[in-house]
């Protein structure tokens, strides 16, 4: 019995025309990065990855080409005062691609600053809101500063 099949590169290659088909357009995706690696001759990979919490959901590779990397960091860095980095949620615009020997890629050409300050705003105000929650916030104000100091050094030549 003969068994239909189709080679590897065949499968890879209808795989591409489709998914590119899918994406003709870039499209924002939110994503947390999970690594992020710039090299020496001036592209970065990134490792995009969506948690649900508790686990990892979603990941995938991401690339920003040496033409766009210098000016997206600088953007973002003086933005939102930080630099790209491991941990953090961005949203960003991507090309969808797909190459036969390295699957499929998110090819970054843009980021938007302002969401990731919203972000870091959300968790400022979350752990504010723990802080205040266990009494925590304003315990330090309790404390009352010694009337003399325990120890006093005299520094000189």
């Amino acid at each position: 019995m003969e068994k239909e099949f189709i080679d590897l590169l065949t499968l890879q290659r209808m795989l591409r025309t489709e998914l590119e088909d899918l994406f003709p357009e870039k499209v924002w995706v939110r994503a947390e990065i999970a690594s992020i690696s710039a090299k020496s001759n001036g592209h970065c990979y990134l490792e995009l990855s969506q948690n649900d919490g508790s686990s990892t959901i979603a990941k995938a590779r991401a690339v920003i080409w040496r033409s766009k990397y210098g000016q997206l960091s600088q953007f973002f860095s003086a933005t939102t005062g930080a630099a790209l980095k491991a941990g953090i949620s961005v949203l960003v615009r991507v090309q969808v691609t797909y190459s036969e020997l390295y699957g499929m890629t998110l090819t970054i050409d843009d980021i938007d600053p302002q969401f990731t300050l919203g972000e870091q705003e959300l968790e400022k105000r979350r752990t504010i809101a723990l802080l205040d929650a266990e009494g925590l916030l304003d315990r330090q104000k309790g404390l009352s500063l010694p009337d003399l100091p325990y120890s006093l050094a005299i520094i000189s030549a």
